[in-house]
């Protein structure tokens, strides 16, 4: 008697257990229906699924909705490669040749002059004597008064000749090297003669160009044809 009625007490517990579980799952189901979330068994498997996905591909989070968990997905950033910047190289112009300023060619033009240089060619002395000029550039001008020259001479080189300076020489050597005299021309330049140009007299006049290892840079004044008449005594 005493068996039956413990068997009986544990089938009313057991029956009573699964009805209270039925019950709270019953009810679950019913709230989430209505608030639109998952249900408990949903839920529990979705969040499984959550768990997984985090392990396994690394995804952090995800979205419940009423069909399950949606993992977000996660955009990664592209790794910042940085590069070098374009630079274009730029080639330096060539040099061309020294040209006057418009001024100071309308003031040789005033005063009857030209400057003569490789943009515009070697003018009336051609291109060898134009050589004898630095850059091959000088200037053709008529004397408008008595203009003062000198020449250094000496050894093969004659008292008169077309070549001349309009600076006082200041000894062999230095004027060697500012007329750009050569040793094998002859020249020694030990002696000095000078001359007055005549006003309305057509001279050329320059820098005069390097020979050889000497510099040059002197001002050189040629002259075609010198009269004797012209030298000061």
């Amino acid at each position: 008697m005493f068996q039956s009625l413990v068997c009986l007490l544990t089938l009313f517990v057991c029956l009573n257990g699964s009805a209270m579980k039925g019950n709270a799952e019953f009810w679950h189901s019913r709230l989430a229906a209505k608030s639109g979330r998952a249900t408990w068994n949903e839920f529990q498997a979705a969040t499984r699924g959550q768990f997984a996905t985090r392990a396994e591909t690394g995804v952090e989070t995800g979205t419940a909705t009423g069909a399950g968990l949606k993992p977000a997905a996660v955009t990664r950033p592209e790794p910042y490669l940085p590069t070098a910047p374009k630079t274009q190289l730029s080639l330096p112009a060539p040099k061309q040749p020294v040209a006057l300023l418009p001024e100071a060619a309308e003031s040789l033009a005033a005063r009857g002059a030209t400057h003569w240089n490789p943009l515009n060619g070697p003018g009336p002395l051609g291109e060898k004597l134009a050589a004898t000029f630095r850059g091959a550039s000088y200037t053709e001008l008529v004397t408008s008064e008595p203009t003062t020259l000198y020449r250094v001479y000496g050894g093969k080189a004659d008292e008169l000749g077309p070549y001349w300076t309009r600076t006082p020489p200041a000894g062999p050597l230095q004027s060697q090297i500012d007329s750009a005299l050569l040793p094998q021309w002859g020249n020694t330049a030990q002696n000095v003669t000078r001359i007055q140009v005549p006003p309305v007299t057509t001279i050329y006049e320059g820098v005069a160009a390097a020979q050889g290892g000497l510099v040059g840079g002197g001002n050189q004044v040629f002259i075609p044809h010198v009269d004797a008449k012209w030298i000061i005594k």
